[in-house]
């Protein structure tokens, strides 16, 4: 081409490309290759041209970095759109296509390629905000072009996001959007990969959602990267545009977008030629120069705040009363819209021991329902949403049957919340109600108060045993002779939900434990179950009740308590008030006991000595049990242990008896024992020889000894022992036995003790005893005893003997003592008895030597020693020592301890003054003497030590072995030469009150003389002070002295010690000498003399520069001296400042302030600044020096004067303090505030010098949309008052406003500024800001009325304008119509809610659709508009009206007939909402499982279309094809009008008024199913019926529907009714109850019927039949039953003879006995108004008590007055009802008229007019009821009742009508 050339320039970046041109407009195309496959990436480049000044001129154009340019050239006219080669490059992909096109020929030039080198990436293009309405604020989509990369893939995106205003107001935040080498790569900042950024990169790292802000939710974003182009399959990356979705749900770090904020977005595209450091912001360079100023930040997009749904609430907080649970939490942001409500989310975390006791309440919401048009259905607590914090209190329930919004009590819960406003979008999760990231955190667990438990379900068994047996041999053995209180009743029941969870432990549970019967004992409290089985869910409880009895009905009970029902508690018992109940079956019981006899008082019972015969009857009580066999127990001895009893028991078996149950019982039954008759009763008897069981067994009876015995009768059958009899004491027959039982020792006698002794039972008496004490273990009457008496009735201890031995000596008690014996000695006696007489021809007997008697004497105390000998003497010890006494002739040889073992010898001691008393038997006097204890038998010396030095003692000795000896005789010691040294000196002590700086007074206790007295005392100290060496003084005999004079502040120690002359110390022996007369020195004392506080400082001075408006500069801090401080420091100084002239310092200058950072005694050039002073005051100032002592005198005084106004160095004034935060004026109209303005109020400042002459008040604007109104301030003279209140006015109505203020007095001088300068304007520095205040806004004015933009026959489209909103937003609408059904808040008026998103300017139009109208229908509408002032008043009202409409579909479609082929349909007319219906649609099909109208039907009829309301169907499924037999038809109807305009309703509309068609048709109906009759018999089958109970007066009986397949006949038709008949058997009445209907009955099932008003004892028999449409079927067989016998009926009225004189009263005839014969009649007769007492009159009617009951007393006694009579009839029942009382007056007392002719009523039909009718009861419920519990459907009661012939029933058959 003429005149083109390209070159290269600007590092080889840009491409020059020049041509010749013809026209003033052409257009360039570049085609931009990157590498060497051309179907990599590429972009076409187009560029108009504009007119050149100068043809020729290059035009340039800029290219992508790197890789290859091939550049094209196409010649083009560029607004015309018809060149032929402007239409080939549109529709090419890639400008090199069009170049072979001939319809470029002659505009195309290829100019060849060139390399172009690598660059950053260009900016980023055409950034926007691409957020929808699907958006909430908390997330941004941006969208923008992708720029060019300039040669090197862009390998990440920086989002950049600016806060813009408010407190975040220049927070910058990015967001990176980067690649990743390896996909383990996962952190968000990584820069370039290595190689380029490929496809698999692009996916697994531009789509990170972890490079925006992962959350919970991971809403993440979405970025449209690299879009494949959908014709070539080639991804392009370039000039492509990317979205990117930023954003998180929850707050929880910097890079959530927060809605309510404005932020700018701005983006950052990154190669390897962009060094990007991440950060907020991060830092990046392109080369040296930054991004910023390279230009490759994208033009920023702003986001304006926008609303979302809240934000998490707080942690919620749980509290709990009795009757509720307090939710409270802290309330979230609501992120620019309202928060309406919450949804409310509990969780029982009970651990309760059964699952079926959690008790998980349903969510709820708080507040107003949720605008989220998918939000859950649940129930709605109305509450007021608060700000700050939101609580809720939720019921709880007083049992775990919860309701509505309730928990139940004893539960463990956690809670937590989600809050919801009236912001909704498509993808914000039904605003919130279902996202985890909006819930709060669970509350913490807790459980609500405890309640009663829930009510026992029921007692589930009862089951009896005996209680406290034993188990003997497998048998049971009672533990009392008694069947009472002796068996122990156990209940078991499921445990109730305790309602405590913490109390859910089966330890814990409580119950109240009741019941009827004898020795059942109800809890005093609620107690514990007394055990439990199986655990968890299978858990039962079960309850022990002791001490019952045998044979008697219990019906014991269970009641569920709580906390506080233990006995004794006093707290509130909790407890369910429902017990549970179970009536226990009888129990049998062990045989009863046996009575027993020994005869008489024969020695044996037969006179034998080595047998008893015992003899007994059998048990009058058997409680059950049937006696098997007989046993007996036997012991030995007249009180032997009964306790064992059982197991020494052997079975009598014929004459002999065997030792167990399992050994040879033959001959062992009752019958097989020997039999008496004694006074007409049979007794058994028994003897015995042999005795004992187990390790006892077969023991002999012996002579002369007595046995207990007792009986028992035993159920070898059952296993049972029985009750054993009374035990009796029986004795043999005696010999000479032992007549000894006891013998009594102490250490030196033995006393026998024995009692009388008898011979053959009585008849003789022992009559001399001898009694014999023997040395050692051995002894007899013939043996060597050491000791013997003969005791007769004469002598001393015979007085158990007989005189002649046959006088019974009557005592039992015989002893003789044995004295003078050895301690510990053993011992033995023996014990003769004689009969020296002959007795009864019975020659002298001796019983020989009892057994003997082995005793040992009593253990002593020991013997008494030897006077002690004195040994050596020192001055404060002397040595004792003594010896053992002699005892050599004692047995044992020797022994002198008396038995026990040895312990200690004791050396007391006393001291004694004159040899009087020291010589006598008690030298102590009343001192006790004090003792030394030794502890070694073999020692017998000691040395007694802390005796007093010269003083006389007295010493004796004790033994003990257990009992302390005799003491010795004393022993005195003389010791006069036993003098020492005085004691060591005590209580060395400081007088305070004498000690000062200078001396120190000390005093000290007189220690003991030891013999001789002090003459003086010796003082020696020591000290650090300067010459203060040691020294010492010697006083005389007084203990104390002064020490002066000393060093002041100086520590000294002192020592004293006494000198008394003796020269023997401590220790050393009597008589002897070597010390020096001095005792120990005393222990150290150390004292300090007193220190002193420094000498008086110097005068502070003040430098020129030291005086400031609220300081002043002190200098110099130095004492005069520091003589008195002796090397103790000035530790500081204190300074006192006061107002000159008027103040003054406090005495105490302790209380002075401290000088900071100044120590030591001299400081000249210190200073120290004196701040808090007031401005313009002269100050005095003083100070004082401290140091460990105190505070020295105050300095002189020091005058600073600044009070000056000369702007000197004396000039102190200041501007005026600052002031606090102006405060609302609450005081005004109001509250203070108006549409317009606001009053404040302040408090004056201190004015430092000057008055305060004006204030300047300054305020901030914020307005109710949150955005940013202009600032203000005014300036106002200062009026001569503490307290100021202004208003401020020229305010807009309903913005808020803070307010700051400040005061001027025109001083230039500043806060502590150098005095006599200037530097300030006067003014205070201003207020911290008040709180917010607003004015008051101004309601809206009232919307214009309502027009209508659209109609329907279902809805109506309604539109206003917004009106002047008077300064404050409108935030929504109220339309008052009867359009909605939604009641609205505050004034109970229909209507609807709209809310304005936004702002709602004056003209805005809204809109409000109601749906779901009437058709043909008016409706009036209203519209209100509100802002936070209020609603505004209402719009005229306008009224419109829905338009006609399609019909309703029609009702009741029902079967009026049917055949085997055919059905006739009814059905009820349709609403034609407002055109006449021209047709009635008909659809049916065979009977489908899945089928709807709208499935099978469609658009179109059937075929069938009639006029009416009926019509028959008779083909299926086409004509001439007749309906099947016993077949299901589902139908359809739908109604059809004049409706049918398709142009209202095109194709495509799916509003409500098209849903069906535009037809003109209704939608059809819900099918209907409908069933054919059979082709056979169409009745139902009959019923199988059964009794079920009955009574006297009712049966109840049950039937069960038989199954339809039974009975191919039935078809499907259903039954619907059943006719139960009944029929009185005595009567042959019959009776058709009425019919049972219901809408149908269930196959398979049982039904309940009762039938009640029958006769007593009367046979009735009762058939049901079923039916169905086509009428009944046969009945079932037949049931017949007699009712129970009850009491007798009411007799008739007696009659009375007429003949006078007498009343004759007479029964009229016999009452029906009911099934039980009539036992006795009685007569009663009333007078004066009152019945008397009833009178027996005999067994019939025709007894002759029973024919005249009355005479003619009565006619005589009452001939002027009334008198009653009535009869009623008694059976083994009780008694029957009265008769009807027969009046006798005195007319009746005159003769009888004639009687007439009886005349017999005809009979109607078959119907007797006498027949009890039966009939329904009127108050009986005509529904069914199941088998199961007569809960299901309610109970069918069908009774009959009994009238009496003179009163017809209610609800009987009128007779006249049959």
């Amino acid at each position: 081409m003429a005149g083109f050339s390209k070159s290269q320039y600007d590092d080889s970046e840009k491409a020059t490309v020049s041509w010749t041109i013809d026209a003033p407009t052409n257009r360039v195309y570049v085609d931009h290759i990157l590498g060497d496959n051309a179907d990599n990436r590429f972009q076409i480049w187009e560029q108009d041209n504009v007119p050149q000044p100068t043809q020729g001129d290059p035009f340039e154009i800029d290219v992508d970095g790197g890789g290859t340019a091939n550049l094209y050239l196409f010649k083009l006219a560029a607004l015309n759109t018809g060149d032929s080669c402007y239409q080939c490059l549109q529709a090419a992909s890639a400008a090199r296509e069009c170049l072979p096109d001939t319809r470029c020929q002659d505009k195309a030039f290829d100019t060849g390629s060139m390399a172009i080198s690598e660059k950053a990436p260009n900016q980023v293009d055409d950034l926007v905000d691409g957020s929808d309405e699907d958006l909430d604020g908390r997330r941004i989509e941006l969208e923008f072009t992708i720029p060019l990369s300039k040669g090197l893939p862009i390998t990440s995106l920086v989002v950049r996001r600016e806060a813009v205003g408010g407190a975040s107001d220049g927070v910058i935040v990015d967001y990176r959007i980067g690649c990743a080498a390896d996909i383990a790569d996962n952190e968000c900042d990584l820069v370039t990969p290595n190689g380029d950024c490929n496809d698999a990169a692009a996916d697994r790292n531009l789509g990170r959602t972890e490079c925006v802000r992962p959350s919970s939710v991971e809403i993440g974003y979405v970025v449209e990267k690299y879009v494949e182009d959908s014709a070539t399959g080639v991804k392009r990356a370039r000039g492509e545009i990317f979205s990117v979705l930023l954003g998180s749900w929850e707050n929880v770090d910097a890079k959530y977008i927060t809605p309510t904020q404005e932020y700018k977005f701005s983006v950052l595209a990154i190669n390897d030629k962009v060094d990007y450091t991440p950060g907020n912001p991060g830092d990046c360079l392109v080369g040296t120069q930054t991004c910023q100023a390279a230009g490759l930040w994208s033009d920023p997009v702003t986001r304006a705040p926008k609303q979302a749904t809240p934000d998490k609430p707080g942690i919620p907080t749980a509290s709990v009363s009795d009757t509720a649970l307090t939710l409270q939490w802290g309330v979230p942001n609501n992120n620019g819209n309202t928060i309406t409500g919450y949804r409310v989310t509990c969780e029982d975390r009970s651990t309760y021991t059964r699952s079926d006791w959690s008790r998980t309440p349903p969510p709820f919401y708080l507040g107003a329902l949720p605008s989220a048009p998918s939000a859950p259905t649940l129930e709605l607590m109305p509450a007021t949403i608060t700000s700050g914090t939101q609580s809720i209190v939720i019921d709880v329930s007083n049992s775990a049957t919860t309701s509505g919004i309730q928990l139940a009590p004893g539960t463990k819960y956690r809670c937590r919340v989600v809050p919801y406003n009236n912001f909704a979008v498509n993808n914000v999760l039904q605003g919130g109600l279902t996202a985890p990231a909006f819930y709060s955190e669970w509350s913490t667990e807790l459980a609500t108060r405890a309640k009663a438990p829930e009510a026992v379900s029921e007692v589930e068994t009862c089951t009896a045993v005996p209680q406290a047996t034993t188990d003997m041999d497998g048998m049971t053995l009672p533990s009392v002779n008694s069947p009472n209180q002796q068996l122990q009743y156990t209940i078991a029941w499921t445990p109730p939900r305790p309602n405590d969870d913490i109390a859910d432990s089966p330890g814990l549970w409580r119950y109240f434990l009741t019941g009827t019967g004898t020795g059942v004992v109800p809890s005093s409290g609620a107690v514990a179950a007394s055990r439990q089985t199986g655990s968890g869910d299978d858990m039962k409880q079960e309850y022990d009740f002791a001490g019952l009895t045998y044979n008697e009905q219990y019906n014991l009970c269970v009641e569920s308590a709580g906390q506080g029902c233990d006995s004794g508690s006093s707290s509130e018992c909790l407890r369910s008030n429902a017990k549970r109940c179970f009536t226990c079956p009888l129990q049998p019981f062990n045989p009863g006991p046996p009575e027993v006899d020994l005869f008489d008082l024969t020695p044996g019972g037969d006179g034998s000595a080595t047998s008893l015969k015992i003899r007994f009857k059998a048990p009058t009580e058997l409680y059950g049990s049937t006696v098997t066999h007989y046993s007996f127990s036997m012991c030995e001895g007249a009180s032997c242990d009964e306790f064992s009893w059982a197991n020494r028991r052997r079975y009598m078996c014929g004459s002999n008896s065997v030792k167990k149950f399992s050994d040879n019982r033959d001959n062992c039954a009752p019958a097989d024992l020997t039999t008496i008759v004694k006074d007409g009763d049979t007794w058994f008897e028994f003897s015995i020889a042999k005795f004992g069981t187990s390790k006892t067994a077969n023991k002999n009876v012996e002579s002369g000894k007595t046995y207990r015995i007792s009986v028992r009768a035993e159920d070898s059958t059952n296993l049972r022992i029985g009750f054993r009899s009374d035990t009796i004491a029986g004795k043999t027959a005696p010999v000479p036995t032992l007549l000894s039982e006891d013998v009594t020792s102490n250490a030196r006698d033995i006393t026998v003790q024995w009692d009388k002794y008898t011979y053959d039972g009585g008849d003789s008496y022992a009559d001399e005893f001898d009694v014999y004490l023997c040395s050692g273990a051995t002894c007899s009457s013939s043996g060597s005893s050491i000791a013997s008496a003969t005791l007769r009735s004469s002598s001393v201890g015979g007085d158990c003997a007989s005189d002649g031995g046959i006088d019974d000596p009557g005592t039992t008690g015989c002893s003789y003592t044995f004295s003078g014996l050895t301690p510990a000695v053993p011992y033995s006696v023996v014990i003769v008895g004689k009969v020296t007489v002959a007795v009864n021809g019975v020659a002298g007997q001796t019983s020989g030597d009892s057994a003997t008697i082995d005793i040992q004497t009593a253990t002593d105390k020991p013997e008494q020693l030897l006077a002690p000998l004195l040994g050596l003497r020192e001055t404060r010890s002397m040595q004792i020592s003594w010896s053992d006494p002699d005892v050599s002739s004692r047995t044992p040889e020797g022994e002198w301890l008396n038995g026990n073992a040895f312990q200690n010898y004791k050396v007391e001691y006393c001291e004694c003054t004159d040899d009087s008393d020291c010589n006598s038997n008690d030298p102590c006097g009343s001192t006790t003497p004090l003792s030394k204890t030794i502890e070694t038998e073999s020692t017998k010396t000691t040395t007694v030590s802390g005796l007093t030095p010269a003083q006389k003692y007295v010493f004796r000795v004790i033994a003990n072995n257990g009992q302390d000896s005799e003491p010795s005789e004393w022993k005195l010691a003389a010791r006069a030469d036993c003098t020492e040294a005085p004691d060591q000196v005590t209580g060395v002590a400081n007088v305070n009150a004498v000690t000062t700086s200078r001396a120190i007074a000390l005093t000290w206790n007189k220690p003991d003389t030891n013999g001789v007295d002090i003459e003086r005392y010796l003082v020696e100290w020591t000290t650090s002070a300067p010459s203060g060496a040691a020294s010492q003084v010697t006083t005389d005999a007084t203990e104390s002295i002064t020490i002066e004079p000393l060093i002041p502040g100086y520590d000294y120690s002192f020592t004293v010690k006494a000198y008394n002359g003796v020269k023997r110390d401590e220790g050393d022996a009597c008589g002897t000498g070597g010390g020096d007369g001095y005792g120990p020195k005393s222990d150290p004392k150390s004292v300090a003399t007193l220190d002193e506080v420094p000498d008086q400082p110097y005068a502070p001075t003040v430098p020129d520069d030291g005086r400031l408006t609220r300081s002043v500069v002190l200098k110099r801090f130095s004492v005069n001296g520091n003589d008195n401080i002796r090397n103790k420091e000035v530790s500081g100084y204190r300074y006192c400042a006061t107002t000159t002239g008027s103040g003054s310092c406090p005495d105490d200058t302790t209380s002075w302030p401290s000088v900071s950072g100044i120590t030591g005694n001299t400081n000249d050039g210190s200073t120290f600044r004196v701040s808090g002073l007031d401005p313009a005051t002269d100050y005095t100032f003083r100070v004082v020096a401290v140091n460990d002592e105190g505070d020295s005198s105050p300095s002189d005084p020091v005058d600073v004067v600044r009070s000056f106004s000369d702007d000197t160095f004396d000039d102190c004034r200041e501007q005026p303090d600052t002031m606090l935060a102006p405060l609302l004026d609450t005081s005004k109209e109001q509250d203070g505030r108006t549409t317009s303005s606001i009053w404040l109020k302040w408090t004056r400042p201190a004015s430092n010098g000057e008055p305060v002459t004006q204030y300047r008040v300054s305020w901030t604007v914020e307005t109710r949309a949150g955005g940013v109104g202009v600032p203000g301030s005014e300036t106002l003279s200062a009026p001569d008052e503490a307290e100021v209140s202004r208003e401020i006015d020229g305010l807009q109505p309903g913005n808020i406003y803070t307010f700051t203020v400040e005061a001027s007095n025109s001083v230039r001088r500043g806060v502590d500024a150098a005095c006599g300068s200037t530097g300030s304007d006067g003014w205070s520095i201003p207020s911290p800001t008040s709180s917010q205040l607003s004015t008051l806004p101004i309601k809206p004015v009232a919307p214009g009325a309502p027009t209508l933009i659209a109609s329907g026959g279902t809805s109506l489209t309604i539109q206003w304008l917004a009106p002047f909103d008077n300064g404050d937003d409108i935030f929504e609408f109220f339309v008052y119509s009867e359009a909605s059904q939604i009641t609205l808040p505050g004034n109970g008026q229909y209507g609807a809610k709209v809310q304005v998103d936004g702002q709602a300017p004056e003209g805005m139009s809204f809109e409000w659709n109601p749906q779901n109208l009437r058709p043909v229908t008016e409706y009036t509408f209203r519209v209100s508009a509100w802002n936070d002032a209020g609603e505004s008043d209402l719009s005229q009202a306008a009224v419109f009206a829905t338009d006609v409409y399609e019909p309703e579909y029609p009702l009741n479609i029902e079967a009026a007939a049917r055949s085997a082929s055919s059905i006739s349909l009814g059905w009820t007319p349709a609403v034609n909402n407002g055109l006449n219906i021209t047709k009635y649609e008909i659809c049916y099909n065979e009977l489908q499982s899945t089928s709807t109208p709208e499935s099978v039907c469609g658009k179109s009829n059937s075929g069938w279309e009639v006029a009416s309301g009926t019509q028959t169907i008779d083909v299926y499924p086409s004509a001439g094809d007749p309906l099947k037999a016993s077949t299901e038809y589902e139908v359809s109807v739908r109604a059809c009008n004049a409706y049918a305009q398709p142009e209202r309703c095109p194709a495509g509309d799916s509003s409500e008024e098209c849903k069906s068609g535009a037809d003109g048709c209704s939608n059809w109906s819900p099918f209907v199913t409908l069933t054919t009759t059979s082709s056979g018999d169409l009745k139902p089958p009959a019923p199988v019926v059964s009794l079920v109970n009955k009574t006297s007066a009712a049966a109840f009986f049950k039937w069960l529907v038989q199954p339809k397949d039974s009975f191919p006949t039935l078809g499907t038709t259903a039954i619907s009714v059943f006719k139960p008949t009944l029929t009185n058997s005595g009567t042959g009445g019959v009776d058709v109850l009425d019919l049972i209907t219901g809408a149908a009955f269930s196959e398979g099932e049982e039904y309940l019927l009762s039938v009640t008003g029958l006769s007593s004892a009367t046979n009735y028999s009762l058939t049901v039949s079923a039916g169905n449409v086509d009428g009944f079927g046969e009945e079932s067989d037949v049931v017949s039953f007699i009712t129970e016998a009850s009491v007798p009926e009411a007799p008739d009225a007696p009659a009375f003879d007429r003949t006078l004189p007498d009343v004759k009263l007479k029964l009229s005839g016999a009452a029906a006995d009911n099934g039980d014969p009539i036992t006795e009649y009685q007569w009663q007769v009333k007078t004066s108004g009152q019945w008397g007492n009833p009178t027996d009159c005999g067994s019939g009617p025709n007894d002759s008590k029973c024919r005249d009951i009355a005479d003619a007393s009565y006619s005589y006694t009452y001939q002027s007055q009334s008198f009653d009579f009535r009869v009623r009839a008694y059976n083994s029942l009780g008694p029957g009802e009265w008769s009807e009382a027969t009046t006798v007056t005195p007319t009746d007392l005159r003769p009888a008229t004639p009687s007439q002719v009886e005349v017999t009523v005809p009979s109607f039909g078959s119907i007797d007019i006498r027949q009890r009718l039966l009939a329904i009861s009127r108050h009986s419920q005509r529904t069914l009821a199941t088998w199961e519990g007569f809960v299901k459907d309610g109970l069918k009661n069908i009774r009959t009742k009994k009238r009496r012939r003179e009163e017809p029933a209610e609800d009987a058959l009128d007779i006249r009508s049959v």
